[in-house]
């Protein structure tokens, strides 16, 4: 999983080969669930599953390690 930096500085990354008037879908390590119901609505092959999943793993990782109780 790459981060929002990694992604800015990468000419080849999703981010940088939008054009300026494309939209974009950004999904924040703080709704990793949603990354989840991305993986039960995939049609893909195994690895774009296995993709979703390690990345959402990745996000709820970030999210607990990271999140501040009120």
């Amino acid at each position: 999983m790459s981060t929002k930096a990694q992604q800015v500085l990468d000419p080849q990354s999703d981010w940088n080969q939008a054009g300026n008037d494309e939209p974009v879908f950004v999904l924040r390590a703080n709704n990793w669930r949603a990354a989840l119901l991305l993986i039960a609505v995939t049609k893909g092959d195994n690895r774009t599953v296995d993709d979703l999943l390690e990345t959402a793993l990745a996000m709820r990782k970030w999210h607990i390690e990271n999140d501040i109780p009120y």
